[in-house]
This record gives C-alpha cells, structure tokens and sequence, in this order.
C-alpha cells in the first residue's frame, strides 16, 4: 500500500493517542497485562480499518464508520472460516472502540462521542464446561509419577481444582505465598487484590513433597524468583504450557477441549452443589461482584428447586 507523507502522519497521530489511551488505561484503570493486550489488539484492527478508509482524524470518525466497521466483523463471523469472529468476540471489539471514544470525547480529543448510538447486542451467557468429580479425581489418579515433571503437572492441576485459581495466579505463586501448616495460598488476583484461600490438606501434602522432592530437579542457573512452578529452563511457567499441561492430562478420560478455566468453574460448582455459602465462593474466587458468581456457578433451576424443597417450609 502506497502511503503519502500528510497519511502517514495521520496514522502516526492516531496510534500515538491510541497508545496514550492505553498508557491511560495501565495507569489509572490498572488493568491487567493481558487485558491491556487484548485492548490493543482491538484498537490495532480499528486503527487499521480507518487508515484503509483515508481516515486522518478521530474527528472525521461519524457513527456510520463504526457501524461499517462492526458489519466487516459480522462479515468475517459468517463467511471467514479463517478470521470467523464469535459473538462475544464482537462485543468485546464495540466494548473496546465505545471505551476508547468516550476516552476522546471527555479529554476534548474529538467534538463529540459518535459511539454513542452503537450499542452491544445482547449476549447469550454461554454457561462454561464443568467436570464432576469423578472426572476430577479420574484425571488426577492416571497421572503416572515417574519424573519430576510428572509431579509437578500433578501439582498443578490439583491446586487448580483444589482453590479455584486463574491460570495467571497459577503461574504467579511463590513460595513464599504458601502457607504449608495452616493450608492456605495467598493470591494477588485482578485489581491487585490480595485473598486468602483455604486448600485442602491433601492437596498442601502433596505441594510439600513436590517442592522438597522434586522442584529442585527444575533449578538451573536461571534465577527462578522463588515462582512454585518452574519450566524446563528453570524459569517461571507460562500460561501456554499450563495449558499444555491441562491438555496433555484431560486426554486421558476426554477428547473435548478441557482448559484451565474448567477448573476454576469446577471448583466453584462442586462447592456450590455442596451447599457453600455464595458469598464465601465469590470471595474464593475473587470476584467484585457476587451477580458474576451466580452466572459463573450456573445455578440450574433444577438445583434451586431441590434447594426451595428442602428448606422453604412449603415446600
């Protein structure tokens, strides 16, 4: 693509303030690294359908720009098997340019908000996969303890299921967040708020042997900062081998596409089942709001109804 000197100027102003707003967003919204990521990736394919269109400022943006922009997503989801967007993946595109356009308007970058009028369409909650504890305990039990790697997957995929852990707080404990004798972890989860999770006794048993046992075996001479789980290299796991970590083990009882986060979900159903108090899940979990808690458990009518009979006097 040919670009003249005045256009490419345009599209150097236009990221410059795009990326203003991120550092905006790292600074005083304190938003996560990855979600600071995802936003720019957003901002990115925006940014990259108005240069397309000669685009030069953000006040030459109008409410239509963005509605052509949205239907070149909606486009992709329905012929594009290659870039096939779902829905929630296009909501978060509109979240993003409707974010980013308030930003303009209220620091007097543009006249006027033109996303005003663009609005998400409404999303289905998709209830998220769940494992029973059968399942659980089926993948734990077929892992074979015969290398120091072996004890480690296994260390990881019962702190999982055992305190209901992001994959980003997985790969962030330190030693020094464990509290061995009294069975607890530690977490600076979302917002960099710290909690206090309970984990059971057998799972810190095992986490116990595995860091005096067997997590020497990953040390090298790469500074491993005290991380609990350490790769090949002796450096701090990533996120993807975490996932390949769940991948590899769920294998063994299923061919569907098991992650991190089924854990996490698991967790919070079975303690639900259970008859946990919501509001101790929510603070387990982490979460701001307890209404993402009841989504995220997905209390089925049918538990609620076993609920309601057995402890509401008519029932």
């Amino acid at each position: 693509m040919n670009w003249s000197v005045a256009a490419l100027m345009s599209a150097s102003n236009l990221t410059q303030i795009a990326k203003r707003y991120l550092l905006y967003l790292q600074l005083e919204r304190r938003l996560e690294v990855n979600t600071l990521n995802a936003r720019w990736y957003d901002l990115e394919k925006y940014l990259s359908f108005l240069f397309k269109n000669n685009i030069k400022t953000f006040n030459d943006i109008t409410s239509k720009d963005i509605d052509l922009f949205v239907s070149s997503l909606k486009f992709h989801q329905k012929y594009n098997r290659k870039t096939k967007y779902s829905s929630s993946t296009i909501n978060r595109y509109i979240s993003t340019i409707k974010n980013f356009h308030f930003y303009l308007s209220d620091n007097n970058i543009v006249d006027k908000d033109v996303s005003d009028k663009i609005y998400r369409p409404k999303s289905i909650n998709k209830l998220p996969s769940v494992l029973n504890v059968e399942e659980i305990n089926e993948i734990i039990e077929n892992i074979k303890l015969d290398k120091p790697i072996d004890y480690r997957d296994k260390a990881i995929i019962l702190i999982m299921y055992s305190s209901g852990l992001r994959i980003s707080e997985v790969v962030n404990i330190k030693l020094t967040d464990l509290n061995l004798n009294e069975n607890f972890i530690s977490v600076i989860g979302k917002g960099n708020k710290q909690r206090i999770i309970p984990v059971a006794n057998t799972t810190m048993h095992f986490i116990k042997n595995y860091i005096d046992n067997f997590r020497i075996k990953f040390l090298k001479k790469t500074n491993s900062k005290g991380y609990l789980f350490l790769n090949n290299r002796g450096a701090q796991i990533s996120r993807v081998s975490i996932w390949k970590v769940v991948k590899k083990h769920a294998l063994s009882i299923t061919n569907e596409n098991i992650t991190p986060h089924v854990f996490r979900h698991s967790f919070a159903t079975h303690l639900i089942e259970g008859g946990a108090d919501l509001r101790a899940v929510q603070m387990m979990l982490g979460h701001s709001d307890i209404s993402t808690t009841q989504i995220y458990t997905h209390l089925d009518t049918t538990y609620l109804k076993d609920i309601y009979t057995t402890y509401h006097p008519r029932g």
